[in-house]
């Protein structure tokens, strides 16, 4: 492998960790957004975030699984579109069932498919702990811009403010 494929390799794997991880980053505010926003309670809200995030568990279980036969740019475009979509449609969804179950599949097919196949794509590297690192260190930084925007870009449009961003994010 040249040195500017496992370059492209290195950035394509930490932006499939940070779509993949956007989902975490920003679970505060989307708890605080669907109860302001949505009159969702404290329980219901946290249930749609505990949907997302056993979607995501579950797909990075089921990656045990397909990590080594499927073909991975695929994957990631699937994952990415599974994103983008999920994040469109949950923008609009006011209903607590139906937005847990949006969430869920999100997770399931988007999200927590992209963290994993991030973390394979990483550990196929010719340094895979520096690239660790490195994907770590860009996911803190992504999460600050996180703290810092989501609020406001949710004040001003809703919970289109914080569903969006993922989504053009994966896009």
């Amino acid at each position: 492998m040249t040195h500017n494929t496992e370059l492209l390799q290195i950035r394509a794997a930490i932006l499939l960790y940070i779509v993949g991880s956007s989902a975490i980053f920003g679970a505060i505010f989307f708890v605080g957004g669907m109860m302001t926003e949505l009159g969702f309670s404290q329980t219901q809200a946290n249930y749609v975030v505990s949907a997302e995030f056993a979607g995501m568990t579950i797909a990075s279980l089921l990656g045990i699984f397909w990590i080594t036969k499927l073909n991975w740019r695929k994957v990631a475009i699937f994952a990415l579109l599974a994103i983008a979509i999920g994040n469109l449609v949950s923008a609009y969804t006011p209903n607590f069932l139906a937005l847990a179950i949006v969430r869920f599949l999100t997770a399931l097919l988007g999200h927590g498919t992209a963290y994993a196949l991030g973390a394979a794509v990483i550990g196929a590297t010719s340094n895979p702990v520096r690239n660790f690192g490195l994907s770590g260190s860009v996911q803190y930084v992504m999460g600050s811009l996180t703290a810092l925007l989501i609020p406001q870009a949710m004040a001003t449009f809703g919970m289109a403010g914080y569903c969006i961003p993922a989504m053009i994010l994966a896009i």
